[in-house]
């Protein structure tokens, strides 16, 4: 991987893009051949229950859900099917129970569940297309995309995404990026741009759930969190205090798994399949939002991040992954691997 360096960080020479192994706990022959000898059959198993859950999803979205003509009945009857059939599609993904720790980063004065109610703003670092299918499971919330006009002092959008997108979210690598451009530019993408106290009002006068963030623009290998962006988490945070409503930052780490549920450059749908191989997979879920009145969200993020979890906060940001991305397509294209020439200019970089 080396040359993939003028990708890393140059504080910490991190590199958060890089795919992590593929097993990163050794296991041994005999499992081995037990996974590929047993592996795509528990996965064809797994599929077959998959597959209905999804369709009853479809079904409960576009004919069940338009019929719940109250907001608070829709929200309720949405949060428990979503926690019965996410359930189920991450037991048959392998996660048979979850290490999850929602209460022990709070304070000792102040033990509570952190609030993650319609309007709230939850804000997470991304791995894996795991945490969309975890977090929907848990919170039933509205996930977005960022948008970032390029003109100066232009203040940061937000554009929700149906369940159905955020499903492609999760597992597209190119969707996880920002919608960048000039105002001329977005207005030619075709998808909604909100302002970000507007989504949270509607969020909560039409009790739609929570609105989570994946704060980085990206996906990362869990080594470190990418650089926040201040227009974002100022713009948040101002609306929150103006609400009263502490935002919560979650955390994913997959740590100990013997195939790794990160993902930050493979097929998602291969990548899918061979983690489906596994008998067993593994998450750890934090969540804090004991922040005090006078704290920004940025030390708070850093306090969490890096002190309490020991993942650093980079100065790399998400254009850094944009770039990542074309530059590792252009390496696994048959035309550079067939350019020996191409091949001697990146040993020399």
């Amino acid at each position: 991987m080396e040359k993939y360096r003028r990708f890393a960080d140059a504080g910490t020479g991190i590199n958060p893009f890089v795919p992590v192994s593929g097993e990163v706990v050794k296991p041994s022959l005999v499992y081995k051949v037990l996974v590929y000898a047993l592996g795509p059959f528990l996965a064809l198993i797994r599929a077959f229950f998959i597959v209905p859950l999804l369709v009853f999803l479809i079904a409960f979205e576009k004919l069940i859900k338009p019929l719940l003509f109250v907001n608070v009945i829709a929200r309720g009857v949405t949060l428990y099917v979503n926690i019965l059939v996410f359930r189920l599609i991450l037991l048959f993904l392998g996660f048979i129970r979850f290490s999850t720790n929602l209460q022990v980063l709070s304070r000792p004065n102040n033990p509570q569940m952190p609030r993650m109610n319609s309007g709230y703003v939850v804000f997470s670092n991304h791995v894996s297309p795991i945490d969309v299918l975890y977090l929907q499971y848990l919170l039933s919330p509205r996930f977005v995309r960022i948008v970032y006009k390029t003109e100066e002092a232009s203040e940061p959008l937000l554009s929700p995404l149906s369940l159905w997108e955020a499903i492609r979210f999760a597992f597209d690598l190119r969707w996880k990026l920002p919608i960048a451009g000039t105002e001329k530019e977005l207005a030619q993408v075709p998808l909604p741009k909100v302002r970000v106290q507007t989504l949270l009002d509607q969020q909560h006068e039409e009790q739609r759930g929570p609105v989570v963030i994946f704060f980085e623009g990206g996906i990362t290998n869990g080594k470190a969190v990418l650089n926040l962006e201040d227009a974002l988490i100022d713009k948040v945070q101002t609306y929150c205090r103006s609400k009263s409503r502490n935002p919560t930052f979650f955390c994913f780490k997959y740590d100990g798994n013997r195939y790794s549920p990160i993902n930050t450059t493979r097929n998602p749908l291969l990548h899918l399949v061979r983690m489906m191989m596994e008998p067993v997979n593994h998450v750890q879920v934090y969540a804090d939002s004991t922040l005090d009145a006078n704290q920004r969200l940025r030390s708070f993020a850093e306090e969490l991040y890096t002190r309490k979890l020991n993942l650093p906060i980079l100065k790399t940001r998400w254009t850094e992954y944009k770039g990542f991305l074309e530059y590792w397509d252009q390496t696994h294209s048959a035309a550079y691997k067939g350019s020996g020439s191409t091949k001697a200019k990146d040993k020399r970089e």
